[in-house]
């Protein structure tokens, strides 16, 4: 055993140096909490974009298929519940128009973006937990030139994107519209024959 020749020396770390390395510690957990937050907030952001480009595309081919009954599909807002529910098109039994497979389409549409085909229970209520986070989605037509747009709240604030105006304006995406998100597709769908 050594023995020091300066009995006043200490030995070990005093409770100050302990303190301090704990300080520096906390500092460090914390930085890393809130980059494991805001890593969930993007991801949860990136989930929300693929889930409306995803539902833009459905709608697209949707209307490929009902070529003949393009201005039935256009609207200035679908989202939270706001179409009744129109006649079943589904099935081979019921007979369709191609205006009923619009309202149809239009319909199931904003089920989806509503996420009103996922849920969840939580004691005795039902919570929708698959679609966009206050959706809104907007379909326009102009001589075979469809633009299809859905516009929901994000969890970034950002400036308010001018290339559509799909949901502008309604108080749902804050004071300034600084919380829209918005994807946006403009394609051509020919209907002349």
């Amino acid at each position: 055993m050594f023995l020091s020749s300066h009995p006043g020396h200490q030995k070990g770390a005093t409770l100050i140096e302990v303190l301090i390395s704990l300080v520096i510690m906390s500092v460090g957990m914390l930085g890393v909490a809130s980059l494991q937050l805001n890593a969930k907030r993007v991801n949860y952001d990136s989930v929300q974009r693929t889930l409306a480009a995803n539902v833009v595309l459905d709608m697209v081919e949707k209307m490929r298929t009902n070529k003949n009954a393009l201005d039935s599909y256009v609207t200035s807002g679908v989202g939270g519940q706001s179409i009744s529910t129109p006649t079943s098109c589904h099935g081979s039994s019921t007979s369709c128009t191609s205006t009923d497979l619009a309202a149809y389409d239009l319909w199931m549409w904003e089920r989806t973006i509503d996420g009103l085909a996922e849920t969840a229970t939580n004691g005795s209520t039902t919570l929708s937990v698959g679609g966009l986070v206050s959706p809104t989605g907007c379909i326009t037509h102009n001589a075979g030139q469809v633009t299809i747009s859905v516009a929901w709240y994000g969890s970034i604030e950002m400036s308010n994107p001018t290339a559509n105006t799909c949901g502008e304006g309604l108080g749902k995406y804050g004071d300034d519209d600084e919380r829209r998100q918005l994807f946006t597709l403009t394609t051509y769908i020919d209907n002349s024959f």
